[in-house]
């Protein structure tokens, strides 16, 4: 989640009904969680990642990571079965 709350918008390639999201080298404050992140499109910047114009990856290399908080959560989260909204809920 942001630490202003705001919602997050993630980059992502879209084909034939399926979809990946992009991702990139973790940020130092999420590199002892894991080496990679989703690559998080701040909402100014939406309308230069969907030109299909503009160097790609000049674009997504150059755009400021958001400041992000995060928490612990359940192992229960990697189970696709489990679709249940406190999933999210931190670790107590």
């Amino acid at each position: 989640m942001k630490k202003n709350n705001d919602p997050m918008f993630f980059a992502a390639i879209y084909q034939e009904n399926r979809f990946c999201i992009i991702t990139r080298e973790s940020s130092e404050n999420i590199k002892e969680i894991h080496n990679r992140e989703p690559l998080i499109i701040n909402k100014d910047h939406i309308a230069d990642f969907l030109n299909v114009e503009k160097e790609g990856m000049n674009l997504l290399n150059n755009m400021k990571l958001p400041d992000l908080k995060f928490h612990e959560v359940s192992k229960d989260v990697n189970n696709p079965t489990n679709n249940n909204f406190t999933l999210v809920n931190a670790i107590t």
